[in-house]
């Protein structure tokens, strides 16, 4: 169990490496948050969280990364809560604008919406038929960085596939109401080392189940993402 001192470094390391893409090193770090402990401290603790497996160095650099069960911690423990205002305030004008009978039609704008509200891959499906459309923000993805790395992209194509394939078995593992992340190798439906992937399955007042996912590298904001997910519940009470 970790202290409540390397529960905030880490989170904040985390947090920081999501917004920036840098390694975070501990002088870096004290420079952009205000924490009350020395650089010395939090060097010491950044090789704790290293040897507990939550950081790891990349190749010549000073600074540390998450490693995936850093990422888990974070999304544990600092993930939001409330639904995105702007989400919800996007998806109130988005209801009445879709005929909830056009299945494939809703699916693919509201993955859209997702992915503008994101800026990451989003996708929808409509059980139990499975009727999913061609995922949305693609390019997005072409902006991020870790798209440069030949395995990160093959398993987003592997992730996308799965979800087409087997929505109805990822279905069976997430939570009902709230989202459901899935990092790096803990995906059900799919191996993938190098993506995450959050999932939410709201039903509409119609009566259609909707499993509506967000796909992106493990560098993603999840929280900012999980508020998102969060809002497209408000669909049951529109």
């Amino acid at each position: 169990m970790l202290t409540d001192r390397q529960s905030t470094l880490l989170c904040t390391a985390v947090r920081e490496y999501i917004r920036t893409g840098i390694p975070v090193g501990s002088e870096a770090l004290l420079e952009r948050v205000r924490l009350p402990w020395s650089s010395a401290t939090v060097r010491a603790e950044f090789a704790q969280l290293e040897d507990e497996g939550f950081l790891e160095h990349p190749h010549r650099s000073s600074g540390r990364v998450p490693t995936r069960l850093g990422y888990r911690y974070y999304v544990d423990h600092a993930g939001a809560r409330a639904p995105s205002p702007a989400a919800v305030a996007a998806l109130r004008r988005f209801a009445p604008a879709v005929d909830p009978s056009q299945e494939a039609a809703l699916a693919r704008e509201l993955a859209q919406l997702l992915a503008r509200l994101s800026g990451t891959l989003a996708v929808v499906a409509i059980l139990p038929e499975a009727v999913v459309r061609e995922p949305a923000g693609l390019a997005n993805l072409f902006r991020m960085r870790e798209l440069t790395d030949g395995e990160t992209a093959h398993d987003l194509e592997r992730v996308l596939q799965a979800f087409e394939e087997h929505s109805e078995t990822l279905m069976a593992h997430v939570a009902d109401g709230q989202p459901t992340v899935f990092i790096d190798g803990e995906n059900p439906v799919a191996r993938a080392e190098h993506v995450s992937m959050l999932v939410t399955a709201p039903m509409l007042p119609t009566g259609l189940q909707l499993l509506a996912a967000l796909i992106g590298p493990l560098r993603m904001p999840y929280t900012r993402n999980m508020r998102i997910l969060r809002a497209v519940h408000t669909l049951r009470s529109l």
